[in-house]
Order: structure tokens, then C-alpha cells, then sequence
């Protein structure tokens, strides 16, 4: 069935877009049925059980959960070179998440580095106000694990991980705003293609 791909090189390629669609997330939460005595369902009801999270309330979620945790990756970066919130992250954050400075002021770091520490609670805090119904519906887990394999959430760490890098040789003279910065990560990515 796949020999075109095998001929064509490409199969490695399928094995790993088919491997981060929602419902292969979904598949590694299904089994095993039962630790004491394996009672495996048929094909209709395990096929029904798989297609159960590829829901239209996580394709809508997906692309919003990939732009919120690049907003995040973004507060980390600048959180990160200035060892504290500068003044453009503080206006994003207050636009964006307003009452999460207010949650954490006061709280101790618990990781070895502030802007590790900050860049989690802001995740929880996006999670817990951006995706209610992904955590009250208990599929937050699957929403997590499909966006983080999204193709453009793979981009966005990237670019992130190059910024953080030349940044720490090279210090920008401004802070690039998130839409910017967004928008240089897919310019950043698509160059490199």
C-alpha cells in the first residue's frame, strides 16, 4: 500500500506526519484496556474510542493553544535576558492574560532559573483561563500533546531556541513585539527551508 512512498524516499516523512495527527495522540491513550485482563474491543469500537478525541472543539483549540504557548515562549525569552518582566512583556501580559502578574507577585521561584519558573506558571495560567474546556472536559493532555506536535509549534521552539541563543551573544537594542516576533519566526523558518 505504500510502495509509492518507499520508491518515492519519502516514507520516514508520512511515518512522521501521520504520527502527530490527533487521532495517533489519542491512540497512545487508549490501550492498554485493562492491566488484570486484557479485554480488547473490536475494530468498530476501538476505531470509535480513537476517533473520540478528534473533536471539532480540539481542530478549533489546536491553533489557539499553538499561538498562546508561542506567546509564552516569547515572555520567556525577554523574561529570560532581562532576569526580570521588562515593561514590553508587562503590557502584553496585562492586554493578553490580565491577573497573572497579580497571581504570581510574591511567589518564590521553584526552578533554578526565574524565567523557567515564570514561563510555567504562565503556561498553567493559559491552561487554566484560555482552555477551561479542554481542562474541565479532561482532554487538555491530548490538546497539549497535539499542538506540541504541530508543525508550526516545532517551528516556533526552534526559532525560540535560535533567538535565545544569538540573543545571549547579541543583545537586541528593542524588544521585538509578539506579533513581530511571531511573524520573524515564520519568516525565520520558512528561510530555512
Amino acid at each position: 500500500m505504500f510502495s509509492r512512498a518507499d520508491e518515492g524516499g519519502w516514507h520516514q516523512a508520512l511515518n512522521y506526519y501521520v504520527d502527530r495527527r490527533p487521532e495517533m495522540s489519542r491512540l497512545r491513550q487508549v490501550g492498554p484496556w485493562s492491566a488484570r485482563q486484557p479485554k480488547y474491543p473490536d475494530a468498530e469500537r476501538w476505531q470509535r474510542e480513537l476517533l473520540t478525541i478528534h473533536s471539532p472543539e480540539l481542530t478549533v483549540a489546536v491553533p489557539q493553544y499553538v499561538e498562546w504557548e508561542a506567546f509564552a515562549f516569547w515572555v520567556r525569552l525577554l523574561v529570560d535576558l532581562s532576569g526580570d518582566v521588562p515593561a514590553e512583556a508587562k503590557v502584553e501580559l496585562d492586554r493578553r492574560c490580565r491577573g497573572f502578574l497579580e497571581s504570581v507577585h510574591g511567589k518564590q521561584s521553584t526552578r533554578p532559573t526565574y524565567s523557567m519558573w515564570f514561563w510555567e506558571q504562565l503556561l498553567f495560567w493559559i491552561e487554566q483561563h484560555k482552555f477551561k474546556d479542554a481542562v474541565q472536559g479532561n482532554w487538555l493532555q491530548a490538546l497539549r500533546d497535539t499542538a506540541r506536535s504541530h508543525v508550526r509549534n516545532e517551528r516556533v521552539v526552534a526559532y525560540w531556541a535560535e533567538c535565545d541563543k544569538s540573543w545571549h551573544r547579541t543583545r537586541p537594542t528593542v524588544w521585538p513585539r509578539f506579533d513581530q516576533w511571531l511573524a520573524d519566526s515564520d519568516a525565520y523558518l520558512e528561510a530555512q527551508a
